[in-house]
């Protein structure tokens, strides 16, 4: 690409806003040619020091007002409604039901386990501060 063709496509260049083939083109071209990367830094450096890049105080007031308008704060009040009023699906109930079904069979199940667990007179027991085990037993 000539300086012509570069100097055409430099803003699309530094917005991004070029083809992968012509970007790559104007890379090669910058890389070897110190006028056109002269040219570049110029138009980048007024491109970051341009006062258009910051929006004025009563253009910040406006959009905010505007997205304010747009998107309205949401009522707790009304969500908490809408909430208690939803019917719940049958999937969810008929999940709700089987889950507390296995929960109701398990409890006395996991009470006998834990009963079992309960060290009983005359048991043995494992005592942990000695080192070593001086007995072996198998139950």
């Amino acid at each position: 690409m000539d300086c012509a063709g570069v100097a055409s496509h430099l803003v699309g260049y530094h917005f991004a806003t070029l083809e992968d083939a012509e970007r790559d083109a104007i890379d090669t071209h910058l890389l070897g040619c110190k006028a056109c990367l002269g040219t570049y830094l110029a138009l980048k450096r007024a491109s970051d020091q341009s006062p258009l890049d910051k929006p004025s105080a009563a253009v910040k007031q406006r959009l905010r007002r505007d997205v304010l308008a747009a998107f309205p704060k949401p009522d707790a009040r009304a969500a908490r409604v809408t909430l208690l009023a939803r019917r719940i699906p049958l999937y969810q109930g008929l999940a709700a039901a089987a889950l507390a079904a296995a929960i109701a069979l398990l409890i006395p199940t996991l009470l006998n386990d834990a009963r079992r667990g309960e060290i009983r007179e005359g048991s043995p027991q494992v005592d942990s501060a000695r080192p070593r085990a001086e007995a072996f037993q198998i139950y």
